[in-house]
This record gives structure tokens, sequence and C-alpha cells, in this order.
């Protein structure tokens, strides 16, 4: 049996973090790679905008109850990883570890133990954002709130607080969009090969 490999894309809005997750489940829908079932998570977060469009993303409550959802599509991979002789990839717009960091108030952060956090994945993935290269700041995201400033600075303090884990990998902003699609494809075949030998449970 095995345990999951579990890796977290980050970084600030803009940073293509979703559009790369969509490419990455249709290319490993098409193409899968024996041996490995992938599970792709949705940023947290907006599928709770999207189930409450009037709810505030700012409180502590939803903050914790995106916590609380990321927690539970961990719990799920392991479940997944279980009942399965296949080694099992859960990749998830944004991570425990970012928003524990960035979102959370210091008082907050006491009910968690961070290290913990930190070592449920196996990479995190950062990307950096193209803030300064778009005209429109939403983007087509409605649940968007932020100001060019606030994106800047949240980009910022998720790098900052990324840079912890022992498997960061930075991914940059690219011209072409298929070729960032290939590279970070790349990236996680990296990821997935070098990790599946440290996932072996007796």
């Amino acid at each position: 049996m095995y345990k999951p490999i579990i890796i977290g894309f980050d970084g600030g809005p803009l940073s293509g973090k979703s559009s790369t997750l969509n490419y990455l489940s249709n290319q490993f829908t098409k193409h899968p790679i024996r041996g490995y079932r992938f599970i792709f998570a949705e940023e947290a977060a907006t599928k709770l905008f999207q189930a409450n469009p009037t709810r505030s993303g700012g409180t502590i409550g939803f903050q914790l109850d995106v916590m609380k959802l990321q927690l539970q599509e961990i719990g799920s991979a392991k479940d997944a990883a279980a009942a399965t002789s296949d080694t099992v990839v859960l990749i998830a717009d944004r991570s425990l570890i970012s928003g524990l960091a960035v979102y959370m108030p210091e008082e907050y952060k006491k009910l968690f133990d961070y290290d913990e956090i930190l070592n449920l994945y196996d990479a995190v993935f950062y990307f950096d954002s193209a803030v300064d290269l778009v005209n429109d700041t939403k983007n087509g995201n409605l649940y968007r709130q932020e100001s060019r400033d606030e994106i800047r600075l949240l980009a910022k303090q998720t790098r900052a607080v990324l840079l912890s884990h022992n498997n960061f990998i930075e991914i940059p902003v690219f011209d072409d969009i298929r070729a960032k699609y290939d590279y970070v494809e790349n990236k996680i075949i990296d990821v997935i090969h070098n990790t599946s030998a440290k996932c072996e449970v007796a």
C-alpha cells in the first residue's frame, strides 16, 4: 500500500494555477501514467464562493471553512490510496501552508501544528503572478476582490512562506501558455518519480 503524493499549487492571484490544473486534469485523463491515479482539487475558496456567492472571503470563519475543506480533500486522497494498488497523486489548487500563514491571524495559527501541515505536502509549486502584465485584475474571476497592490503583496507573502518547504518549486511567468503547461507537467512527473520510492507504507 502507498500513501498519496500530495502537491500544492500556490502563488498570488493571476498566476495561472487554476488554468494549469485544468490542463493537467485533461492531459493525465487522456494520457494516464501507468501505476498512478490523479486527483485534482479545485481551489477550496472558489468552491465555497460558488456555493454561497454573498459570503465574504475576509472573515475568519470563511478561512477556517477553506482549511476544513482542504483537509477533507487530503483525507479523501488517503482513503483512495488505501483502496487501490496504484499510487494516488493529489494536486490541489492552493495548499494549507499558504492559507494558514498568509490569511490566518496569529491567534488562530496556534490552533494548528504548522510543521505537521508543512509535512503534508511532498512538493509545493509557487506560480509567479502575472499581475503587472494584465489590464483587468479580475481576468474573468468574478470572485476576485483584491486590488493590484493587494495581489502583489499576497504574492510576496505567499512566496516567503513557501520557501520554508524542502521541495519548493518556482514556476515563472511564460509568454507561451503551452510552454508553461509543458514545463509544469514535466516538473510534476519529476516529483512523482522522485517521491514514489518514499511512499510505501508497511
